[in-house]
């Protein structure tokens, strides 16, 4: 996530979406917290899809115990996050891409969301943007099994791979 923070502070972008939110464990990653205060740092916008009306609730409360300025920037959007992010508008500068969670046992049905939520947006990011897809140092690839060659094919480069992946479009 840090190349991708840094890309998004040293290109002048001003637009972050996330897809999956905080749902309560810090141990399990903050993302929503670091990307909403990255978008507002260059007052920029941050918006956050979830399903789940319990973790966007969550969310909400854990930025305003941290940051209460952030919330000015974030939106927050109850919804399929592929039903939400085909009806955005662009251009997105970057994306991060962290809902339905992976199961082992079935890697597939996270990997197609995955593909499905970068095939909905796709058109919306900027050029040059970013996207930063989660989960990827797990069995079978975890969620990225799919889309990275979606993201090859249309000619992005990987530029970090760890237990996420980051592309530059």
């Amino acid at each position: 996530m840090e190349c991708a923070i840094s890309d998004f502070l040293s290109n002048g972008w001003s637009s972050i979406v996330e897809t999956g939110c905080f749902r309560g464990n810090t141990a399990d990653g903050c993302s929503t917290l670091i990307l909403a205060k990255t978008a507002s740092i260059v007052g920029g916008t941050f918006v956050s899809i979830d399903i789940s009306k319990d973790h966007l609730e969550m969310a909400r409360k854990f930025l305003a115990e941290r940051d209460r300025e952030v919330l000015k920037s974030t939106q927050f959007i109850l919804s399929d996050s592929i039903i939400a992010l085909s009806g955005l508008k662009g251009p997105i500068d970057l994306l991060y891409l962290d809902s339905l969670d992976f199961e082992e046992g079935n890697p597939i049905q996270s990997q197609v969301h995955q593909l499905a939520e970068m095939g909905s947006v796709y058109a919306k990011m900027s050029t040059g943007g970013g996207v930063l897809l989660d989960d990827f140092d797990l069995p079978h690839q975890g969620k990225c099994g799919l889309t990275p060659k979606f993201l090859e094919q249309r000619g992005a480069r990987l530029i970090e791979k760890d237990y996420q992946l980051y592309y530059r479009l």
